[in-house]
């Protein structure tokens, strides 16, 4: 758990500082208000609910979920026996969009912020009945999303996940931290 809070700082400053030296090296002037956006959407995926995404600068943002999380009833992602349960889940994503300027200058769309981008996000997902734990999460990864449609955006995420899980022992604390793999498609509507 310790290198959670390790870790999730400098991913943080990393893709802050590498936003700061991109803005640096661009005049202003050659990136357009087209680019990236504040949005609103509703997503589907393994994750259901409301995002709101809030532009930071001209290549970043800041995304924060409320909703539900769908997966297993069991702490290991292996366990295809186990029932499939949905848990209250918040998380706040940062992304930083490395390739903007680029799309724009082959002519390709950006609208609703369609594009490649680097992300680390902290997520926790809630117990619900039947799950007796509280799980924390540190997930960094690529990502990539497109407009297909005036409204509508299909995405996709892959990267590492840290999991803490929380499991309430008497003597308190957290038992285990576990890596696993991410790997998400998502469908959103933008308002």
């Amino acid at each position: 758990m310790h290198y959670i809070y390790r870790i999730f700082p400098f991913l943080l400053l990393f893709f802050s500082y590498t936003s700061i030296i991109a803005q640096a090296k661009k005049d202003s002037s050659t990136i357009s208000n087209n680019h990236l956006k504040s949005i609103f959407k509703i997503t589907f995926s393994n994750n259901l609910g409301f995002i709101w995404e809030q532009r930071l600068n001209p290549v970043s943002s800041l995304s924060v979920f409320g909703g539900y999380s769908f997966g297993r009833q069991s702490n290991d992602y292996t366990d295809r026996s186990a029932p499939i349960i949905s848990s209250p889940d918040l998380y706040a994503e940062y992304r930083y969009y490395y390739n903007f300027q680029k799309r724009l200058d082959h002519q390709k769309k950006t609208r609703n912020n369609a594009g490649e981008f680097f992300f680390g996000r902290l997520e926790s997902v809630f117990a619900v009945s039947g799950q007796n734990n509280f799980s924390l999460l540190g997930i960094e990864g690529w990502g990539c999303q497109r407009t297909f449609s005036k409204s509508w955006i299909i995405g996709f995420q892959t990267g590492i996940i840290e999991h803490a899980f929380f499991d309430k022992p008497v003597t308190g604390g957290f038992n285990y931290i576990k890596l696993e793999p991410m790997l998400t498609i998502m469908v959103s509507g933008v308002f």
